[in-house]
């Protein structure tokens, strides 16, 4: 393999990786999001418990 393609596959790798990264940050930021949107809908659904003792849920 020539070095000129072996430094292709090389940054193709990268990028890849790099796409991996994003996709699992755009997850994770999804899933915060969703967490936080159940948190206070449970919130407006029991106004009166602050502490959210009625609905139980997992946010993980």
């Amino acid at each position: 393999m020539s070095l000129h393609a072996a430094r292709e596959q090389h940054n193709q790798a990268i990028a890849d990786r790099n796409a991996a990264w994003l996709a699992l940050a755009r997850i994770a930021t999804a899933e915060r999001l969703a967490a936080g949107d159940l948190r206070r809908m449970a919130r407006r659904a029991c106004p009166g418990d602050p502490w959210n003792t009625q609905i139980e849920f997992e946010t993980t």
